[in-house]
């Protein structure tokens, strides 16, 4: 994965968990981004998951 690739997953994944946590907060739902000690790349994986990508 290039630099820039990282770069932009970084930036797309920061704006979908920016829409999914304020989502949450207006349903009263605490939201966490990422599972104790899980990796940066880890936690990349787990939402591309969620978001289906």
């Amino acid at each position: 994965m290039t630099v820039e690739t990282r770069v932009l997953r970084r930036q797309m994944l920061a704006e979908e968990l920016e829409k999914s946590a304020r989502v949450r907060a207006e349903a009263g739902m605490v939201a966490t981004v990422a599972e104790p000690a899980e990796s940066e790349d880890a936690t990349l994986e787990r939402w591309a998951r969620v978001a289906g990508r």
